[in-house]
C-alpha cells in the first residue's frame, strides 16, 4: 500500500527568498537522512506537525526560481508506505536503506521549479517505523534541516519549537565577507549574471 499527497502550510507567504552564491552552488545538492523507530508511528500526527513546521520553513513548500525560493506554500510531497513483510533487523543501521524505503526527490525538475524542496516517506515496517526526508540543499545547510527535524520532533510531541529560524538574508554575507573563498564565489556569481 502507498499513498501520496503535498503537505502544505495553511498559507503562502508569497515572499521570496534570495540564494547567496554558496546556496546557488549547492542548488543540486540533496541533504537525504533517514531515521528508523521503534513501533509505528502516527502518520496523521506527523502530517499534521509537518503543516505547522511548514509555518515556520515556509521556504520548504515553496519552489525554486532561478536564485530564489518563492515562498508561495506550493507544499512538500509526503508518502506513506507499508513494507509488513520487512522487520526493522532487515535493515542495516550501516547503509543507505535501499531505494524503495527512500523519499522521491527529482533535483532537476526541483532546480527548474516544478517539484517541491523537500519529500518526506514514512515506511511502516512490521515492527517499526522508518523516516526518511529528502531537501534541497539550496534551502537548508546541515544545521537548518537537522535543527528543522528536531523542532518538527518537538511539534510531533506536542512540545516547544527548539530553536525559531532567522530570515536575514543580510547576516550572511556580512560574517562570510571576511573569507576569500567567499569573494571569489561571490565574484564568479557576478560574472554569470
Amino acid at each position: 500500500m502507498k499513498r501520496t499527497c503535498l503537505i502544505c502550510p495553511s498559507g503562502g507567504t508569497g515572499r521570496e527568498l534570495r540564494g547567496s552564491c554558496i546556496d546557488i552552488a549547492c542548488r543540486p545538492l540533496v541533504i537525504n537522512q533517514f531515521w528508523m523507530y521503534e513501533g509505528h508511528m502516527d502518520t496523521d500526527r506527523i502530517k499534521d506537525s509537518l503543516t505547522e513546521i511548514l509555518e515556520m520553513y515556509p521556504s520548504l513548500a515553496g519552489r525554486m526560481s532561478g536564485d530564489r525560493i518563492i515562498c508561495n506554500g506550493a507544499g512538500v510531497l509526503f508518502e506513506y508506505s507499508s513494507f509488513p513483510e520487512t522487520s526493522s533487523r532487515d535493515i542495516s543501521r550501516m547503509e543507505i536503506p535501499g531505494e524503495r524505503y527512500g523519499a522521491t526527490f527529482d533535483v532537476k525538475a526541483a532546480m527548474a521549479g516544478k517539484s517541491s524542496l523537500m519529500s518526506v516517506k514514512v515506511s511502516r515496517l512490521k515492527d517499526g517505523t522508518l523516516l526518511n526526508v529528502k531537501c534541497s540543499h539550496f534551502c537548508a545547510d546541515g544545521d537548518a534541516f537537522y535543527t528543522m527535524v528536531r523542532n518538527w520532533a518537538s511539534e510531533t510531541r506536542g512540545e516547544t519549537a527548539v530553536r525559531r529560524p532567522i530570515y536575514d538574508q543580510d547576516a550572511l554575507p556580512g560574517i562570510l565577507a571576511v573569507s576569500p573563498l567567499y569573494s571569489e564565489l561571490a565574484a564568479m556569481h557576478r560574472s554569470y549574471s
